[in-house]
């Protein structure tokens, strides 16, 4: 949350456990949970996770129809090391993918043949005296990147503003790599 929350300080945090001893779900959990945060009508709904098993598709398709009528909007991961992740390469969900070459304030509009693509640097925020390359990495932390540029691109949109009001201003609001 704390990636989130750097970005988009005035968001207010709602955390549900889908994890009980490892870092191992199951899909009625996964989807338990996706049910409920559509159901509270959260704003954007950060899953930095995914599953590659396509079998589950169909039980995402109807909510992220749910999430996308009701307003809320699901950022998750696109793909883990090229193969597509669900739900986060359907149609309805802020798709995100690593780049590592990326700073980690900076988010990049990607191609996609349906719906919404962006990249994003897969780093914590950094720790003091430990280098960026020893730290922990990977498509969760792109995830929970995306998600505080999302939150912030929501504020900036206004109140009850549509998906798609949210995306044209994470369009407007697509920040500059920084010159090497």
């Amino acid at each position: 949350m704390a990636a989130i929350q750097e970005k988009a300080p005035a968001a207010e945090f709602f955390a549900i456990r889908v994890f009980q001893t490892s870092l191992r779900t199951s899909i009625l959990q996964l989807t338990a949970a996706l049910e409920w945060a559509i159901a509270q009508r959260m704003d954007v709904i950060n899953l930095s996770l995914g599953t590659r098993n396509p079998a589950h598709i169909e039980r995402f398709a109807p909510l992220l129809e749910r999430a996308e009528a009701g307003g809320s909007l699901v950022v998750s991961a696109y793909d883990a090391d090229g193969e597509p992740c669900y739900p986060g390469s359907l149609p309805g969900v802020i798709g995100v993918a690593v780049d590592a070459a990326l700073d980690r304030d900076t988010y990049l509009p990607a191609q996609r043949s349906a719906g919404w693509l962006f990249r994003t640097a897969p780093y914590p925020r950094p720790i003091p005296g430990l280098p960026r390359d020893r730290n922990l990495s990977g498509i969760s932390f792109s995830v929970a990147n995306m998600s505080g540029f999302v939150a912030r691109a929501r504020e900036t949109a206004g109140p009850g503003a549509s998906p798609q009001a949210v995306r044209d201003a994470l369009l407007s609001l697509t920040p500059k790599q920084p010159a090497p």
